[in-house]
This record gives structure tokens, C-alpha cells and sequence, in this order.
């Protein structure tokens, strides 16, 4: 198995308890990257002495009165959905009950590392129990978690155990960003020839590396869609895009447009906004007879802890205006996998001055949405005020590197 991280993920050692070596874990003992499932594979290296991991909840009742519970997968998954755990002397019918917890003992080969276990841990987990304590939570960015160390197979007490809790650090590695391109004159017919800068998501010489589009990408991007009356659409490359722009365009009635772009501008989508920044505005220019009077706006996007979740640019019938916005525009951070997706409709649906009869969003991204927003932003909020202002939303995906 190739081990090519979407991103790099730094998890930060604090250990709290004393405990016999092979149960202490330092960081050149893990390894944990992004997985295109929806959550991250981690791998701790096993050593004699070190007989299973379980990840369980990062913090305790400081008397230690109140139980600390492992944290479970919502669904089977195949690296863990099978791995016992005993409790008590006595195996538990965890999985018969749909219990999955994080957990495991068997040891595979894992380059960088050797010999260890593996454990897919989902952006969702459970804890506890309906009678008890209960719920769940997403893990992401500045997350804690607690990889549970012990002597024995199956996480079992009757052996020496140690708690090892680690912070989660996310990097979006940041591709090497286009020649900025100057902005054009304000233009009243459009450019003789725009230029076109390569697109670093096709700059590969490695057969194996592993793109495409993410699952859960585009399952919400289809449902955004299909529940505003719009068009969900997937692409191969930035290439691609101005084109599909272009022919969802062509789907709407002449006359009168408000049109507003909300466009990821995390690391990942570097190359797709140099195709923005080159070709959106003339193509605009190019079509401008079909949609008179024609409004443009722009919604860009990161993630909760970048240097914005959005910033946005209101209905312009100057697309120079435009043009220079989105020059300004710079792919960078990001953090976890998916993205303030939903923040950027909801800011393109409530704060925009609509005025014409037809309105129109075009979201462009390459991640999914958080399955579980850190604000009130939900998809079924997006919904609801797109249909109460009568606008649609298309949707473009990108493939994921």
C-alpha cells in the first residue's frame, strides 16, 4: 500500500501518565494521514511489549469516578469493523450489537514504519452509552485524541495499560501558485486572447498517485443541487471548468442575470483558480449579449481557523471589478479535508443585493462540506434560504489530488 498523505498530519505528543516503555508513545511511533473515506488512517508501531491500541475519549474525571469511554465507528468499516476486544475476561458481541469500536491488534508491515497496527478512525465517532454518558463528535483540526496503549491483545485490562493522548495538527500542503496574471483594462468587448497558465493538479509524472473525486464530495454536491433545482456536475481538470461554466450558463433563460460564484480557495484548488483568474471574465464578456442586464458576485471560501471562512464581492455590472477580485484571489490552508462549504452558499444566498427575476448560484470546489459544522450553517439552512429568495445552485467538482 502507497502511503501518499493528502495532507500532512502532525500529532503532537503530551504524555500524562508514567508508564512501562512499550506503552509510552513518542511521535516517530505514529503516523496518521488523511483518507479519501471521510476520516484518517492512523498507524502505531508495534513493539514487543505493545499488544494492541484503542482510541478513546482525550479527557478524564480527574478522581477518576466517571468512566472514559473508547471511541467507535457509526459503521462497519473493514480495517477495524472485525477486531475483538475483551473486557473483563470475556470477549464482548460488540459488532453484534453495531458496536465498532477503534481498536486493534493485528500488525501488518506499513513502510516508514514496520511493523504495526492500523486503525481508520471516521470524522464522526461515538462514545458511551444510551443509559449513561453519550454521543458524538467530529474530528478535525486542533482535535484531541487518545491512543490507549496496553501489554495484552484486544485491549485487554488484565494487562499493564497507558494512555497517550495527541493533538491533531493539519498542513494543506500548498502547491507552487501561477504567475499572477495583471488585470485587464475595463473591457466593453472582451480580451483578443486570455492567458492560460498550466494546472498543477495535472503536473505528474507518478502513475500510482491517487486523485479523484471524493465520495462524499459528490454525494453533497448532488444533493445541494437536486434540492435547488439545479445542476450537479463533475469535471476531470481545471481545464475543464470555464467550459462547464459556460454550458451551465446556457441552461438559463436570456434575459436579465444575477450571478454569483462561490469558489474554494483552499490549497487543493490552486490550479483551478489560475483557470478562474485567466478565462472566467472574458467568457463572461464573450457571452454577455445572451443575459442583459448581467450582475456578477463572488463568494470565496476556506475553513474554521484559516484567515477567513468567507469573503465575498457583491453584484457587480463591472466585470473588471470583478476580475481584479478574483486576481486578488490565493489558494492556501485549508486544514482538513472537508470545507466551510455550506458557510459560502449561506453567505452567497442571504447577503446578496438580488434584483433580477433570475438568480443564480455556481459553486466550484473539490471537498465536501463538514458532516458536522462547528456553527448553525447546515445544509437544510442553505436550502431553505435559496428557496425562500428563488435562488438555484449549481454545482461544480473538482477532483481531489
Amino acid at each position: 500500500m502507497k502511503l501518499t498523505p493528502l495532507f500532512v498530519v502532525i500529532a503532537l505528543l503530551m504524555p500524562v501518565v508514567a508508564a512501562a516503555e512499550p506503552l509510552v508513545l513518542h511521535p516517530e511511533d505514529t503516523l496518521i494521514v488523511a483518507s479519501r473515506e471521510g476520516g484518517y488512517s492512523l498507524f502505531v508501531r508495534a513493539v514487543p511489549g505493545r499488544g494492541s491500541i484503542l482510541i478513546t475519549e482525550s479527557t478524564r474525571d480527574p478522581e477518576r469516578r466517571e468512566a472514559n469511554y473508547a471511541l467507535r465507528n457509526p459503521d462497519w468499516h473493514p480495517v477495524n469493523g472485525d477486531e475483538p476486544r475483551k473486557l473483563n475476561g470475556e470477549f464482548l458481541n460488540a459488532q453484534e450489537q453495531g458496536r465498532y469500536f477503534l481498536i486493534s491488534s493485528t500488525v501488518r508491515n506499513v513502510p516508514g514504519l514496520g511493523a504495526a497496527f492500523e486503525i481508520f478512525i471516521p470524522y464522526v465517532v461515538e462514545y458511551g452509552y444510551p443509559w449513561t454518558r453519550s454521543g458524538e463528535f467530529f474530528i478535525g483540526d486542533d482535535s484531541w485524541i487518545n491512543i490507549r496503549t496496553f501489554e495484552l491483545p484486544f485491549a485487554d485490562y488484565e494487562g499493564g495499560f497507558a494512555d497517550n493522548p495527541f493533538v491533531i495538527r493539519m498542513i494543506q500542503p500548498t502547491p507552487a501558485e501561477p504567475t499572477p496574471i495583471p488585470t485587464p483594462p475595463p473591457a466593453v468587448e472582451p480580451p483578443t486572447e486570455a492567458v492560460s497558465e498550466p494546472s498543477p493538479d495535472q503536473a505528474t509524472d507518478d502513475p500510482e498517485e491517487e486523485t479523484g473525486h471524493l465520495e462524499q464530495a459528490v454525494e453533497a454536491f448532488a444533493a445541494i443541487a437536486d434540492t435547488t433545482d439545479g445542476i450537479a456536475t463533475r469535471i476531470d481538470d481545471g481545464e475543464d471548468l470555464i467550459g462547464t461554466v459556460r454550458t451551465l450558463l446556457e441552461e438559463t433563460p436570456e434575459g436579465g442575470l444575477d450571478l454569483v460564484f462561490v469558489i474554494d480557495t483552499t490549497a487543493s484548488m490552486v490550479g483551478s483558480i489560475a483557470h478562474v483568474q485567466n478565462e472566467l471574465v472574458p467568457m463572461l464578456l464573450e457571452d454577455a449579449a445572451r443575459n442583459k442586464p448581467l450582475r456578477v458576485g463572488v463568494v470565496l471560501f476556506r475553513d474554521y481557523f484559516d484567515e477567513y471562512l468567507t469573503r465575498s464581492l457583491q453584484l457587480q455590472d463591472d466585470l473588471a471589478v470583478v476580475q481584479r477580485y478574483v486576481n486578488a484571489a490565493r489558494a492556501i490552508g485549508g486544514g482538513d479535508i472537508p470545507e466551510a462549504v455550506y458557510e459560502g452558499l449561506y453567505m452567497a444566498i442571504t447577503r446578496t443585493n438580488w434584483s433580477q427575476d433570475e438568480r443564480l448560484v455556481i459553486l466550484v470546489g473539490d471537498a465536501p462540506p463538514h458532516p458536522r459544522p462547528r456553527g448553525t450553517i447546515t445544509r437544510e439552512r442553505v436550502v431553505e434560504e435559496a428557496a425562500n429568495r428563488g435562488v438555484r445552485i449549481h454545482a461544480i467538482l473538482l477532483p481531489h489530488p
